[in-house]
């Protein structure tokens, strides 16, 4: 009779059992890594979007401290929000264009609502990569000395999939 040696194909078992647990371990390591850098690409796209919000912002302020924001309702058509202070004449379609982070910006007025006045600018700041943006809404309401400030940034001026947009309001 023929008598068969079974320790000899166990070699090849263990070898096999333990690639493949190193692989399963490395795929998973894989899986993970993969993970972190999605999060970390989103949280750096994310602080990009508010950090332009937040220059913008501080322009629309500046600004406003320079008094270049303020209802005059000395205009024909009530339009008039911004007063020029180089001219000291009130302007009623369009603001003299300024500088905020090296670009030049010039505001938007929205038709009034009553006794509240709307402008809009929009800023865009170069970056590493491509160009991040800004929009910046101010509405002062004569009737209520209320002025509200919104600035949305984002992380793209583009049309992408992969866009962050963070807002701050301010109100006084």
């Amino acid at each position: 009779m023929k008598s068969y040696n079974f320790k000899k194909g166990f070699v090849v078992l263990y070898a096999s059992l333990i690639g493949g647990v190193v692989l399963a371990i490395g795929l998973a390591i894989l899986t993970i890594t993969i993970k972190q850098l999605g999060l970390s690409s989103a949280g750096r796209e994310s602080h990009r979007s508010f950090y332009v919000s937040d220059t913008a912002m501080e322009c629309a302020l500046y600004l406003n401290h320079l008094d270049r924001v303020t209802v005059n309702a000395s205009c024909s058509e009530g339009v008039g929000v911004f007063e020029d202070a180089t001219s000291g004449g009130s302007l009623c379609t369009k603001s003299t264009p300024f500088v905020c982070a090296g670009e030049e910006v010039v505001f938007e007025l929205v038709p009034p609502n009553g006794s509240v006045y709307t402008s809009k600018f929009s800023l865009g700041v170069e970056g590493s990569t491509d160009e991040i943006c800004a929009d910046v809404t101010i509405t002062k309401d004569g009737s209520t000395s209320l002025t509200s400030f919104v600035s949305a940034g984002r992380n793209t001026c583009r049309d992408t999939q992969n866009k962050y947009e963070r807002s701050i309001q301010i109100d006084f």
